[in-house]
């Protein structure tokens, strides 16, 4: 294969992150987009072919509440998020091919941090993310019939703890314990 890639290759990333605070009160919004187009034959593709792509954009909204108790030994976190994520490209196999995926999730955390004890910081908490996953989506643009989509929701928990503790005054330690558990069910 031989020929000239001039004007088919490019990529562009945008971010923007919006956050605001008021006393123990946060919430963030973060948006982002990445594409490339990519003439080379990504995936054994066809090489030098015009408007091939991948992109994927993404949102990501969290609320946190965050309190400190006892003379600010007890930190007290909280938080809640939901985002989404998509992505698609378009290859050429000698026909058209496009790869579109969604991922949507939302989610909880609650965690404490308890300094009192010398030289020790303990952390507990939890956390909940349920989502749902396009696993993979394979759309042939040339023949409808031959689509693919593949999908489950997915569900996963977690709790954990830690101790940080100095050893030494420059030698810190630390030891953490964490218990996962994911679920998953096609649709």
């Amino acid at each position: 294969m031989s020929g000239v890639a001039a004007g088919l290759d490019a990529e562009r990333s945008q971010q923007c992150l919006a956050s605001i605070r008021r006393g123990a009160w946060a919430f963030a919004l973060t948006e982002g987009t990445h594409i490339k187009y990519d003439p080379t034959g990504a995936y054994r593709s066809t090489p030098l072919a015009a408007g091939q792509y991948q992109s994927d954009h993404y949102t990501l909204l969290q609320g946190q509440y965050e309190e400190r108790f006892l003379d600010d030994t007890l930190q007290m976190l909280a938080r809640v998020f939901a985002g989404q994520e998509k992505y698609t490209s378009e290859l050429d196999y000698g026909t058209r091919f496009s790869y579109p995926a969604t991922r949507q999730w939302r989610g909880f955390e609650v965690r404490g941090l308890y300094t009192k004890l010398a030289d020790h910081k303990l952390m507990l908490g939890m956390e909940l993310t349920e989502g749902t996953r396009v696993e993979q989506q394979i759309l042939d643009l040339a023949t409808p019939a031959n689509n693919v989509l593949i999908s489950s929701a997915v569900m996963r928990t977690g709790v954990y703890a830690q101790d940080e503790w100095k050893l030494a005054p420059t030698v810190p330690a630390t030891l953490d314990l964490r218990w996962d558990k994911d679920a998953s069910n096609n649709i």
